[in-house]
């Protein structure tokens, strides 16, 4: 059986995902403070003028009041053992995207024609507030972990577990944390900062379906 290890290939997607987790942190500080910039530049423990020069580098200076795109819902993960599940189809071609701060992540193959989707937040009580917004539209699902009290989540992660169908293509982007694709027919783009990403033929005892 063949195994394939890839890591994090370069400085663009290092800056991507760096990026993205500082999008995330702004986006989640802003939602949480109202749209207000100056309390959430307070919560991010920066100047105004700060958060008003990454908001603008980063192309969100626009979207400043509404903190997330419009249809997200959020779901609270602050428990020790809180568990999300989702299930439903996707259109043929279209893209699941997974977004984590810490966390492991594992793709199987679907049976049927069914995405299924699993995040448990692992950690013990009192270690951050995590919440996880779910994004669907036309071209698919965005699953993302944010936090709702920035720079309170560096002592918790959330695991995922996806069933994919072939139809179905599958997106990773976490900072922290493996990401294992086993036996997936669909296109695949899997990214982790500190980690490792492993593409198996079939499932292992390590790793079982």
């Amino acid at each position: 059986m063949a195994t394939q290890l890839v890591t994090p290939d370069g400085a663009s997607d290092l800056r991507s995902l760096v990026e993205d987790y500082e999008r995330r942190l702004i986006l989640s500080a802003l939602s949480s403070c109202g749209g207000q910039k100056n309390r959430a530049a307070a919560a991010l423990g920066v100047l105004p003028t700060t958060l008003h020069e990454k908001m603008k580098r980063l192309s969100i200076a626009a979207e400043g009041a509404g903190g997330i795109p419009p249809g997200t819902r959020s779901v609270s993960l602050d428990a020790p053992a809180d568990e999300f599940r989702w299930r439903g189809r996707l259109a043929r071609g279209a893209a699941l995207e997974v977004r984590g701060i810490s966390g492991g992540v594992r793709a199987l193959r679907a049976d049927g024609d069914e995405v299924e989707v699993v995040a448990v937040r692992r950690s013990r009580a009192g270690a951050g507030h995590l919440a996880l917004s779910v994004l669907e539209h036309e071209r698919g699902a965005v699953f993302s972990v944010h936090e709702t009290r920035p720079s309170s989540a560096r002592k918790c992660h959330v695991d995922f577990e996806l069933r994919i169908p072939e139809q179905v293509s599958l997106v990773v982007r976490i900072l922290a944390g493996n990401v294992e694709i086993v036996g997936l027919r669909g296109e695949v783009e899997a990214h982790t900062l500190s980690g490792q990403v492993r593409f198996l033929t079939a499932a292992t005892p390590d790793c079982p379906a």
